[in-house]
């Protein structure tokens, strides 16, 4: 199998780090004032009331904080049980977060079938990543289908909604196919594409 390459969450998880909109949970807003003006104490404790009340740009915020270790100690644990939290609201990003964990076995148990769960979730959203990040769950784990089908068609539909990475994988998959087996991963994707467009 041709080496498939994988980025990062971190890049994508700082861009998402404060998520701002006019209806606010009481504390959201606060927090957000707080930590623009450096009082990280006060961002912390106003974001987790609001997070507690279930604000998921709170919690976002929150899993962002301790994942990265920015104004609060690094803690995983605490991160995931935000992000997750938040991730069942719909939010793409946590949703995106949740299933790498599950992905990678990190806190949450190894479990594909949730990792696929939570990436599929986020990719119907249109998350790019999230797209490209099932191509390469499945890429890793050829025991989840029986060949490189699923594979590619998540990587044309990452390749079709820019995700340059994917569209470099999809030329290394090219020897591992047949051209009748990459003409219905790609009607699949299509079909796919036309359900859930960016």
């Amino acid at each position: 199998m041709p080496y498939l390459r994988k980025i990062t969450l971190t890049s994508m998880l700082l861009a998402a780090l404060f998520v701002s909109s006019a209806a606010a949970i009481a504390g959201f807003d606060e927090g957000y004032d707080a930590y623009a003006r450096g009082d990280f104490a006060t961002a912390v404790r106003e974001f987790t009331v609001a997070a507690e009340q279930g604000d998921y740009r709170a919690q976002v915020n929150l899993g962002v904080m301790y994942s990265t270790g920015e104004v609060v100690p690094l803690d995983i644990e605490m991160a995931v049980k935000w992000y997750l939290r938040a991730a069942v609201q719909g939010d793409v990003i946590s949703q995106l977060y949740i299933g790498e964990k599950y992905r990678a076995g990190e806190v949450l148990p190894q479990d594909y079938e949730q990792a696929i769960v939570w990436f599929t979730r986020a990719a119907e959203q249109g998350n790019v990543l999230a797209q490209y990040s099932l191509g390469l769950l499945y890429a890793e784990n050829f025991d989840m289908s029986n060949d490189h089908m699923l594979t590619f068609m998540w990587l044309f539909i990452a390749s079709e909604n820019g995700n340059n990475e994917a569209r470099q994988n999809l030329s290394l998959l090219d020897s591992y196919m047949t051209s009748s087996a990459k003409t219905l991963a790609r009607y699949e994707a299509v079909k796919w594409l036309e359900k859930y467009p960016n």
